[in-house]
């Protein structure tokens, strides 16, 4: 029996990261994340052949194994040419991006040649010894002008979390992690794809702003600008035009824990 103030988006939100561990442990042992579990040895992932793999895959191990040759070592350090930015989680991003030779992309993945999408995952370590991701992670902007003409096949959304090259960095101390790679496997796909079309089509509506942080079970909405000055005007349902905050489409923080428990097991 589900205890009274439950809701369906809570529900909805558990099972999404029951899914999420259930391939972690099945998938634990290899280098790339396939649904929802991640590798921590350097060999065949399940469902990625390295032998005769093609250039994209080969070039995707190769950002990776550079990303990998990080851990323990702050930021300025790894990225001590690139151009000095804002100690934010997007600066941060943005310096370990031109430390791998790329740049952020909004139409595109960061790496098209490989179809990798960067991505930083601030994390503290807990009184176990544990990493403790501390936010939900961005995927990409979501605008009504812009999604009234994507689906789900042809969204930047899809696009940026079919390989996502995930580095953890420690924000008290901007130590990098080991980073891992991510690819949803079927199942999770069509998760990310009802989440996307629902929320999607809110926004498109112009009813964004009234969708709960709650909706979705691996994606959801949430406020993307500086702070609250930042507007953009839509046409809502009446057709009248009204100022909104933007939105971005956003990974819950309890799916990528989950990758990450994979790959600092417990004991």
């Amino acid at each position: 029996e589900v205890p009274r103030g439950v809701d369906d988006a809570s529900r909805a939100r558990r099972r999404g990261r029951r899914a999420a561990v259930g391939a972690v442990r099945e998938a634990h042992r290899h280098d790339v994340v396939v649904g929802g579990g991640v590798g921590v040895e350097r060999g065949r992932g399940p469902g990625l052949t390295v032998a005769g793999a093609d250039d994209a895959t080969v070039r995707a191990r190769t950002l990776l194994a550079t990303a990998r040759t990080w851990a323990g070592r702050v930021v300025d350090d790894v990225a001590a040419s690139a151009t000095t930015g804002p100690w934010n989680k997007g600066g941060v991003g943005q310096r370990l991006e031109a430390a791998l030779g790329l740049s952020p992309r909004f139409d595109d993945v960061d790496d098209p040649l490989s179809g990798v999408e960067v991505k930083t995952l601030p994390f503290r370590v807990d009184a176990d010894g544990r990493p403790r991701v501390l936010e939900a992670t961005f995927v990409t902007s979501a605008t009504a002008s812009d999604l009234v003409h994507e689906t789900w096949s042809t969204s930047r959304a899809k696009k940026k979390l079919t390989r996502v090259l995930f580095i953890p960095v420690e924000r008290a101390t901007h130590v990098v992690g080991t980073s891992f790679l991510y690819e949803p496997d079927p199942a999770t796909l069509d998760v990310l794809r009802h989440d996307w079309e629902d929320l999607a089509d809110l926004v498109a509506r112009g009813l964004g702003f009234a969708c709960s942080s709650r909706r979705g079970t691996i994606l959801h909405l949430r406020p993307k600008a500086r702070d609250a000055s930042v507007v953009t005007h839509v046409d809502v349902v009446d057709d009248a035009d009204v100022a909104l905050r933007p939105q971005g489409f956003y990974l819950r923080r309890a799916f990528t824990q989950a990758l990450v428990d994979a790959l600092f097991p417990a004991g």
